[in-house]
């Protein structure tokens, strides 16, 4: 599982997701839920919660176009069972 996680943690720094001007595209949205994928194994297989820190750094990550922030993007994403992520705080 932690194999896994790291495997969608690399995932998440693609390229492609930071090359274009705008956080509300495709490429963005992506690496944001590459991330929570990686996130999520982690709670499961260690009990750690990464996801309120990440929801802090992402909210301060800004579209230029729409305003939107990363922490928007990352609340979009669909839902999950709850015993795959740690509670989500209002951050």
């Amino acid at each position: 599982m932690l194999l896994e996680a790291q495997y969608y943690h690399q995932y998440s720094f693609t390229s492609c997701g930071f090359f274009f001007e705008n956080l509300d595209r495709i490429e963005p949205r992506n690496d944001i839920a590459f991330a929570r994928r990686a996130i999520s194994l982690t709670w499961q297989a260690l009990g750690i919660d990464l996801q309120r820190d990440f929801l802090c750094d992402l909210a301060q990550a800004k579209g230029w176009r729409t305003n939107v922030t990363g922490a928007d993007l990352y609340r979009q994403l669909p839902i999950v069972q709850p015993a795959l992520l740690p509670p989500l705080s209002q951050a």
